[in-house]
């Protein structure tokens, strides 16, 4: 009888831990994702006023691209180690 309510406590556990390293992983992973989108963001605003428009304009587009696809592929990341981790269980 022991050893099976131990065997049920030790995979609760060891549920209960990826769903924290989980969510914990998730939850950065989103915050780094906001830091690149607010220092594009920054770095935008700062060509359009340094450069003045103009050519600067290409370079804010090819720049915002790049971080909106970066963002993309983190969170998609993201929600690929969250569901690799539920379907686990």
């Amino acid at each position: 009888m022991d050893t099976g309510i131990s065997k049920v406590v030790e995979v609760v556990t060891v549920v209960l831990v990826v769903e924290v390293v989980v969510v914990v992983v998730v939850v950065v992973v989103v915050v780094l994702v906001v830091v690149v989108v607010l220092v594009v963001v920054v770095v935008v605003v700062v060509v359009v006023v340094v450069g003045g428009g103009g050519g600067g304009g290409v370079i804010v587009l090819v720049i915002v691209q790049a971080a909106m696809a970066m963002a993309v592929v983190l969170v998609v990341r993201a929600a690929g180690l969250t569901l690799l981790t539920f379907s686990l269980f």
